[in-house]
Parts: structure tokens; C-alpha cells; sequence
């Protein structure tokens, strides 16, 4: 699987804000001799295939928890990233969105692109968050499979604990904190790779009808080989 981008600036920072990151306790751990992180096959495993999100700008959540409202503000990202939120009551549970909000981030500009049927495993940032004491935002579980040939844009989910978010008017994510785990499977590509996006249009996959386009085409394709 590959990870393109024809946004130069997301290629060329790439290692800041989806690259490999080991934890800082972790790396601590690595240089004892007898390491239970380093030997342990579910650690190697996971780090060696995981690239982690960060997000690439400062992003402040802003509160009232009078009216139980929420607003979103963020540095300039317009030219890379698209910030918005999903409806938890209609789209999940109703009992869950009354504990969470939705927050999205969207980059139409970086795809995945496969020549087979692979998969991509968002993941909470579990180990990352030793540091965070009470974070509000966490990553939604999910998986996105490629269709062979076509690419795929790229979407994080998270859900915002209303609980803990509207203990303080303000919150300040900073620039380049872990955000995600995005786990390969098959093998983490090795680079964020710079392409066109004329090569990019060439490959995009495109729904041309309403009902499940996505799922009915990738089901196609799992029946065929």
C-alpha cells in the first residue's frame, strides 16, 4: 500500500505529522537491558507497521457549558486539511452522543493506493497519552480497505468526551500531538510519496450512485479474485 499526497508541504513535513513515533516511556524502556517493549511481539509489531497522526496545526476547542456548545478554531489549514463532525445521534446512538462530539479531519489531498484489496486500522493513540492526563479526544476504531487501483482520500474520526472537554472554556491541542494510530497489516508503506495530482485524478475512486457504491464495488472485487 502507498501513501500519496500531491500537497508539497504535507510531503515535505510528513515525519512530523504522520510518521513512525515510538512513545518516549518506550524508547526509555528499549535501553534496559531486559526490555519487555523491545522483545515483546505485539509491541514490535504494532510500531514497525503504525504510522502515527499528529495534527499538523494547533487546533483550539472552544466551550460553553452553560448551553453545552462547542465551537473549533485552527491555524491555517485550509489549503490541506478540512475540519468537520458527524451527527452521533443519528448516525451511532443517541446514549452515545450524549457522552461524545464528533470531530473529523479530512485531507482530500492524501489517499491511500493499492494494486490489491489491503487494509488500513485506525486506532486510539493509546500509548502516546501517558502524558495526557484526562485528554478529551480519542480515535474512533475503524478500518478502510482499498479497491485495487483506485485511490482512497483519507479521514480521521475522533469522539470528544463532553465531560472532560467542558471542564475548561478552552483547549489547546498543540501543533504535532499524536493524535492516531494508522496499523498496515500487510507492511507500513515506507514514506509519505509526492505525486501529481494529475497522477492522483487519474487513480481517485469517485461514488456514482447513492446506495453503497464503495462497499458493493469492494465486495465485487473480493468475489473475483
Amino acid at each position: 500500500m502507498r501513501i500519496i499526497t500531491s500537497n508539497n508541504f504535507l510531503a515535505q513535513n510528513s515525519n512530523e505529522w504522520f510518521a513512525r513515533k515510538k512513545p518516549d516511556w518506550i524508547k526509555k524502556n528499549n535501553q534496559e537491558e531486559y526490555s519487555s517493549t523491545s522483545t515483546c511481539p505485539s509491541f514490535v509489531e504494532l510500531f514497525k507497521n503504525t504510522f502515527v497522526f499528529c495534527n499538523p496545526v494547533e487546533i483550539m476547542i472552544l466551550t460553553d457549558k452553560n448551553t453545552n456548545m462547542y465551537g473549533l478554531q485552527a491555524a491555517d489549514h485550509q489549503k490541506f486539511m478540512e475540519i468537520s463532525s458527524h451527527n452521533f445521534a443519528d448516525q451511532l446512538d443517541s446514549t452515545f452522543a450524549e457522552k461524545y462530539f464528533s470531530l473529523k479531519f479530512k485531507f482530500p489531498d492524501v489517499s491511500v493506493l493499492s494494486d490489491k484489496v489491503e487494509s488500513l486500522i485506525f486506532m486510539p493513540c493509546e500509548y502516546h497519552f501517558s502524558n495526557f492526563p484526562n485528554f478529551p479526544i480519542q480515535a474512533m476504531i475503524g478500518v478502510l480497505e482499498t479497491i485495487p487501483n483506485k485511490s482512497l482520500e483519507i479521514t480521521f474520526n475522533f469522539k470528544v468526551d463532553k465531560k472532560i472537554v467542558y471542564e475548561r472554556e478552552e483547549w489547546l491541542i498543540p501543533k504535532n500531538t499524536p493524535l492516531a494510530y494508522c496499523y498496515f497489516p500487510n507492511g507500513a508503506p515506507k514514506q509519505v510519496e509526492y505525486i501529481s495530482k494529475e497522477e492522483i485524478e487519474s487513480t481517485r475512486w469517485f461514488p456514482t450512485e447513492f446506495n453503497c457504491p464503495y462497499l458493493r464495488e469492494l465486495n465485487e472485487t473480493k468475489k473475483s479474485t
